[in-house]
């Protein structure tokens, strides 16, 4: 028997050996030990990529090269958990029924992907790039506020920093309310669901001041005045809403959105677009 000969009957000997040695490790540790034959069949992995690298070492001095490919092939398709060397682990029932219903779903959103771009863009598509078309001609841009109860708000909080003024959805609510009743008759009537009632247009205000109800022009008029700013509202298909003194010291920018997002009406920030 050649040297070569001797080298691959000894590395199929070894092979057996292990996989005895395999077995009997594994029945040592009951079945319904789910995480002691985990480590047991990590320690066997462990076991068989030694083994097979070694033999990798002896086949390279050798010069067996295609038996140094098969060494390769095995130690690539060995599987965690001690189950298999040659082979792929084979799927349990539950995975199998796992992959089944992710390839389903996978079909399923193929289709409505398919569905969507026959469909074309959605309403809030189109206001979205609409949008980005208005604001890009005058050099602007949208700064994303969070979609709730506050965008008004947050959107002229944001603005109000250019100008090194820090505030919050809460102050402004609080000081937007102050100049609303302190001007009772100037706001009043904008508020159709107040109908010209004091004791409504109070009971509004303090709603305003301590919930997240939403704010509109109205509030916007109040803290333009609050702040001494002039605040330019952008929206697709309307023109642009100019709101307190045009030779005001600050000039705030908002965007009204009507279409393009799921909880209704929404205000963002606009921004300069940065010069690259």
């Amino acid at each position: 028997m050649s040297s070569q000969e001797e080298i691959l009957a000894r590395h199929k000997q070894e092979k057996k050996e292990l996989e005895k040695r395999a077995e009997k490790m594994r029945s040592f540790v009951p079945k319904k030990d789910k995480v002691g034959r985990q480590r047991v069949g990590e320690e066997i992995d462990a076991l068989r990529k030694e083994l097979l690298e070694r033999h990798n070492e002896e086949l390279k001095e050798t010069g067996i090269e295609s038996q140094i490919e098969e060494s390769r092939t095995n130690v690539e398709n060995m599987s965690l958990g001690g189950n298999a060397i040659y082979k792929e682990k084979k799927l349990s029932k539950q995975q199998e029924k796992r992959l089944r219903k992710q390839q389903v779903e996978a079909e399923r959103e193929k289709q409505r992907a398919a569905q969507r771009a026959a469909a074309g863009p959605s309403e809030a598509e189109k206001e979205t790039k609409a949008m980005q078309i208005l604001l890009e001609s005058s050099g602007l841009t949208v700064h994303e506020i969070a979609p709730d109860g506050n965008c008004l708000f947050n959107a002229v909080a944001h603005q109000l920093k250019i100008f090194d003024l820090m505030e919050t959805a809460s102050s402004l609510r609080a000081k937007a309310v102050e100049n609303m009743l302190a001007n009772e008759d100037k706001y009043i009537f904008f508020l159709e669901e107040v109908e010209g009632d004091p004791e409504k247009f109070k009971h509004y205000c303090e709603a305003m001041r301590s919930s997240s109800m939403w704010g509109g022009e109205v509030e916007l008029r109040a803290l333009a005045t609050a702040f001494d700013a002039q605040i330019l509202v952008y929206a697709v298909g309307l023109p642009l809403v100019e709101i307190g003194d045009k030779d005001a010291p600050k000039t705030l920018r908002v965007s009204y959105h009507r279409k393009a997002y799921d909880l209704g009406e929404h205000y963002n920030s606009v921004l300069r677009r940065q010069k690259r």
